[in-house]
C-alpha cells in the first residue's frame, strides 16, 4: 500500500516536472521568434532586393493640372501607363509608355518606347515615339540619374529607424499575393537627396534648374510587401506636393510669361509583377544604329 502511494506521488511530480518544462520550452522559444515590424520587413525586404537580377513592373502615373491667366483657367489632366523591364547587370532596360493627355476639349494619346543600356562608362538611351525613327542620347554614367527599381534607399531608411514607418495590423491581397502593408511619410529632406542631380537631363537641355526647397513637401507612401518572399508587390505614392513644388521651379526657371501652372494631383501606383525571370532585355538594332541628339 505504501509503495503504491509512493508510485501515486511519483507520477504526480513527474507529470507536474514535464508541464512546468514545457511552459519553460514555451516561453523561451516565444523570446526567440521574431517579431514582425516594419523595421524587421524593411531590413529584410532590402536584404533581397540586393540579389535581384532583374525584374518586370508596371506603373500608372495620374497628373492634374491648372493652367492660370488672370482670371481665366483651365484644366489639364495626365494618365500614364509603363511597362518596365530591368536587368541589374548588365544595366539594361525597357520602358513602354502609353499616356493620354486631356485639356482644352481635346483628348490626345501618345505612345513611347524607349530602352537603355550601359556602354563603358556611358548610360545610353534609345526613344521611338510613336512607332517612328528611334533617336540615341548619351549620358556619362557617373551623371546618369534614372530610376534603378531595385535601389530603393527608402527601405535601408526605415531599416536603421531614420525613417518613421507604421506596419498595419492586417496584411492584404495584391494581385493573388498575401502582402504586409506600411505606411510612411517621405520628408522634405529625404526628397532632396533623393532628386538631389536628378534634373541633370533639364540642365544638360539648358535648363539650370535646380531642386530646392522641398521642406514642406511630403509624399504620403504605402509599401506593400510579399509576406512569403520579403520583396514589394506594389507601391503608391501621393506626389502632388513634390509635383507642385517642381512644376513651380521648373516654370519659374523657363518663364511662363504671365502664365500661372499649378498641379492639383499627382499620384503613382507601381506593381512589382515578376522577379527574376529573365537575365537579359534585347535591343532592336535599329535603335543601336540611331543618330545621337545632343541636349
Amino acid at each position: 500500500m505504501v509503495l503504491m502511494k509512493n508510485a501515486g506521488k511519483r507520477r504526480y511530480w513527474s507529470a507536474a516536472a514535464a508541464l512546468i518544462l514545457c511552459v519553460a520550452l514555451a516561453v523561451v522559444t516565444a523570446g526567440c521568434v521574431q517579431k514582425v515590424t516594419a523595421v524587421s520587413i524593411a531590413k529584410q525586404t532590402a536584404d533581397n532586393l540586393e540579389k535581384v537580377k532583374s525584374l518586370t513592373a508596371k506603373e500608372n502615373l495620374k497628373m492634374g493640372m491648372k493652367l492660370a491667366s488672370g482670371d481665366n483657367s483651365m484644366d489639364l489632366s495626365i494618365d500614364m501607363d509603363m511597362d518596365m523591364k530591368l536587368v541589374k547587370e548588365p544595366l539594361t532596360g525597357s520602358v513602354d509608355m502609353k499616356a493620354k493627355l486631356e485639356g482644352m476639349g481635346t483628348s490626345t494619346e501618345v505612345g513611347a518606347l524607349t530602352y537603355l543600356e550601359k556602354d563603358g562608362e556611358n548610360v545610353v538611351t534609345y526613344t521611338s515615339v510613336e512607332g517612328g525613327e528611334y533617336t540615341k542620347q548619351v549620358t556619362p554614367a557617373g551623371d546618369f540619374k534614372g530610376v534603378e527599381l531595385t535601389d530603393m534607399s527608402v527601405l535601408r531608411k526605415i531599416a536603421d529607424v531614420s525613417q518613421t514607418a507604421e506596419l498595419r495590423k492586417e496584411t492584404e491581397d495584391v494581385n493573388g499575393t498575401e502582402a504586409y502593408v506600411i505606411d510612411l511619410t517621405l520628408s522634405g529632406e529625404t526628397l532632396q537627396e533623393m532628386l538631389d542631380g536628378s534634373m541633370s537631363g533639364l540642365q544638360g537641355a539648358g535648363l539650370d534648374v535646380k531642386v530646392t526647397d522641398l521642406k514642406d513637401c511630403e509624399v504620403p507612401t504605402v509599401l506593400y510587401i510579399s509576406k512569403e518572399k520579403k520583396l514589394p508587390v506594389r507601391i503608391t505614392m501621393d506626389l502632388t506636393s513634390l509635383g507642385d513644388k517642381l512644376t513651380g521651379q521648373i516654370s519659374e526657371t523657363i518663364g511662363t510669361a504671365g502664365l500661372e501652372l499649378s498641379v492639383t494631383e499627382m499620384t503613382s501606383i507601381m506593381d512589382f509583377m515578376d522577379y527574376d525571370a529573365f537575365d537579359s532585355i534585347e535591343i532592336p538594332e535599329e535603335a543601336r544604329a540611331a543618330k545621337e541628339v545632343e541636349l
